[in-house]
């Protein structure tokens, strides 16, 4: 309980409906004020379905040469565990079916941090998500397979540090300690986008998400 009397769970409420509405605000900010700012100068954030033929092409070998190589799907089946999601990293959580037996699969790819999230479209002032890049290429990191459903997610981990009066001698050891147990803190929120299924599948299988987060 915290000095002015507010539970536990009261105090992780609020909190979670203030991180909400700086979320919204975000959201507002970019959709109404700076995407409509920078169409004024012709720059646009396009869908890979909005394309022309000689920017597919031009995007797909890129994709082939930088991207494609350090792509990792993770499968998760009895055999395979759920992986381990790291903090605020973005993924693509894919259902796959099987087109011969109709079984379906979950796995999860992890959007590289080492490209920018924004390509550049060749030969125009537009860009596209480093994701929806992917996303157009699946076929690719599941040859055979048909995509049902493909859901962006993003996990935040507890990054509180834990230190006392014990720690004190030897502070900077003690947060270097910390700082790579925070690494695998619990997680503390799961951020999805409308298509649900799949993230669905994902806290069902292995993102110990409190409802609510």
């Amino acid at each position: 309980t915290s000095p002015d009397g507010r539970s536990p769970v009261r105090q992780r409420d609020e909190i979670s409906a203030r991180v909400q509405l700086f979320t919204d605000v975000q959201e507002k900010l970019l959709a109404k004020q700076l995407f409509p700012a920078l169409a004024k100068h012709g720059v646009h954030v396009v869908r890979w379905g909005r394309l022309g033929k000689r920017a597919k092409e031009a995007l797909s070998l890129d994709f082939e040469n930088r991207i494609f190589p350090i792509l990792t799907p993770l499968a998760v089946d009895p055999s395979h565990p759920f992986p381990y999601i790291s903090n605020l990293a973005l993924n693509l959580a894919v259902i796959a079916r099987d087109p011969e037996t109709l079984e379906e699969r979950f796995a999860r790819v992890k959007v590289p941090r080492n490209f920018p999230r924004f390509i550049a479209v060749p030969d125009s002032k537009d860009f596209i998500l480093l994701d929806d890049l992917i996303e157009a290429h699946l076929d690719r990191l599941f040859p055979g397979m048909e995509i049902v459903t493909v859901s962006r997610f993003r996990v935040t981990r507890n990054a509180d540090l834990s230190l006392d009066d014990e720690d004190a001698e030897d502070l900077l050891a003690a947060v270097e300690m910390e700082l790579r147990r925070r690494r695998f803190g619990r997680a503390v929120r799961l951020e999805v986008e409308p298509t649900q299924l799949a993230v669905d599948e994902a806290r069902d299988d292995g993102l110990k998400v409190p409802n609510g987060n």
